[in-house]
């Protein structure tokens, strides 16, 4: 009987795949793994047609470019066998692990490791492989239960989970705390005040490049997603953003859960509370916006609407022509246009009459009116009447006059009936400042007009009124009204 094996036309092309470890304790140097890769191609008499390296990314993903371009090779029959340091070298995902040595065997390939030499033709040699993969996931989700817990700590003590460098900050090894840089710090709150001012990410990131300040983390220029990144997680304002520990979803493999929330931290703030909400304010608002809005080049864009189908209507700009103002809903039934000169009119006629049109509002309204101020006196003496009673329930119970079971139950009703008439009573003054605040802002822009920026201005109507352009059927023109959004 014949023993000897037919020697293949060619050797076996072989792809050396390196991924260097994220966590120190286990980065071992891709010119090493490369080197024992291909000694053993060596001894193999396989032909090296590629190497492949992933630098410091965690094998928890599957999101590498090097692995994936690996992968391609073999299905693609550009080459016959991978060759990795160790098995844990693809992946340290049990899920990921099987489906890549299936996709790999499924295409005719081979995955072999250079320092556990293991014959995967057998079946005990499958099971040995399976097993140190199986260790390699189990090493890979101890290491994640220990930072989970160190993690857990820190946030209890308001500390991040590390010392990188932070905009705004100095941080200090022998402390680990951070404290405002009174250098950078003021930088910090000029972005947040120009963001909730109306100026973009965008805008700000050239501002930051143009001072010549770049990120301390990447020391790079400030991109407008860098600049996002460090004002939404809130660290200038006392927080730190961190996952939510409440969360019951499972990891995700190669990415962060959504689920993050701002926890108290316990370095000092560099902006005040009011400063925070109104960027957050801010923020809220320019993700339901149009983007054509959020610097907008023309005065009354965003504030004119279409009378029949109540879509937003577009400028347009003719050469040579007066802009207009046409309907942008295609399945519109009516549309309507209208020249920018006409609705800019009918709009500024309008504005000198805001302070009368919102007294006679809130005369019309008793929420808002003059029997707000009677409204609101009642809700006040409510509230003290409520106080006094819980205050004696208090005594009664401590000097045991009134059982536990009692007082317990009367408290409870006490301030909830407390809890509604200081909503009631907040709900009465943000009526009485936001009629104000239409008169207020009216008259600024009656006086300001002629000085004040588009976008400036377009972002104090779209708040104030709406104009609503309509016409009649057979007749020629178009008619503008203009109403208050207290009417709306």
């Amino acid at each position: 009987m014949n023993h000897l094996r037919a020697v293949p036309d060619r050797p076996a092309r072989a792809v050396l795949y390196l991924r260097q470890s994220t966590h120190r304790e286990e980065s071992i140097s891709l010119e090493l793994q490369e080197t024992a890769g291909r000694e053993y191609c060596i001894r193999r008499g396989y032909d090296v047609v590629a190497v492949e390296a992933d630098p410091g990314i965690s094998g928890r993903t599957w999101q590498r470019p090097a692995v994936l371009r690996t992968m391609a090779m073999v299905e693609a029959r550009d080459a016959d066998v991978i060759v990795v340091w160790k098995w844990s070298r693809l992946s340290r995902s049990r899920r990921d692990w099987a489906v890549a040595v299936d996709k790999i065997e499924a295409a005719g390939g081979r995955l072999e490791s250079s320092t556990e030499p293991v014959d995967t033709t057998t079946s005990t040699g499958r099971f040995t492989r399976g097993m140190l993969a199986e260790l390699a996931a189990f090493e890979s989700e101890r290491i994640g239960d220990t930072w989970r817990e160190t993690h857990a700590r820190r946030r209890k003590l308001g500390l991040p989970h590390n010392g990188s460098p932070r905009l705004g900050y100095a941080y200090d090894p022998a402390s680990k705390s951070y404290a405002p840089d009174p250098e950078t710090a003021p930088i910090v709150r000029e972005l947040y005040n120009r963001y909730a001012a109306g100026e973009g990410l965008a805008t700000l990131a050239k501002w930051t490049r143009d001072l010549g300040i770049e990120s301390p983390r990447t020391r790079k220029p400030w991109t407008h997603r860098g600049i996002a990144y460090m004002l939404d997680g809130g660290w200038p304002a006392g927080f730190m953003y961190v996952h939510d520990p409440d969360c019951t979803e499972p990891p995700r493999s190669g990415g962060d859960c959504p689920n993050r929330v701002h926890v108290q931290g316990s370095h000092e703030p560099i902006i005040t509370e009011d400063v925070w909400h109104a960027y957050q304010a801010a923020r809220a608002q320019r993700t339901t916006l149009a983007p054509r809005l959020h610097n907008a080049v023309s005065a009354l864009s965003g504030a004119v609407f279409c009378f029949a189908c109540d879509y937003r209507m577009a400028l347009h700009r003719g050469k040579n022509q007066t802009p207009r103002f046409r309907c942008a809903n295609k399945q519109c039934t009516m549309p309507v246009n209208i020249a920018y000169p006409k609705v800019e009119d009918a709009i500024r006629a309008w504005l000198p009459t805001v302070a009368d049109l919102v007294a006679q509002a809130a005369d019309a309204q008793p929420a808002t009116g003059a029997a707000a101020a009677i409204e609101r006196a009642r809700y006040a003496r409510q509230i003290t009447e409520l106080e006094r009673t819980l205050t004696q329930l208090t005594i009664d119970h401590a000097q045991r006059l009134v059982p536990s079971s009692a007082y317990t139950a009367a408290r409870d009703q006490l301030l909830t009936e407390q809890r509604a008439a200081s909503a009631a009573m907040d709900a009465l003054d943000r009526a009485t400042r936001a009629l104000g605040g239409y008169a207020a802002s009216a008259a600024g822009l009656v006086t300001g007009w002629d000085v004040m920026t588009s976008a400036g201005i377009s972002r104090v109507l779209r708040e104030l009124c709406v104009a609503t352009v309509s016409r009649v059927p057979g007749v020629r023109g178009a008619t503008v009204v203009v109403r208050g959004a207290w009417e709306r």
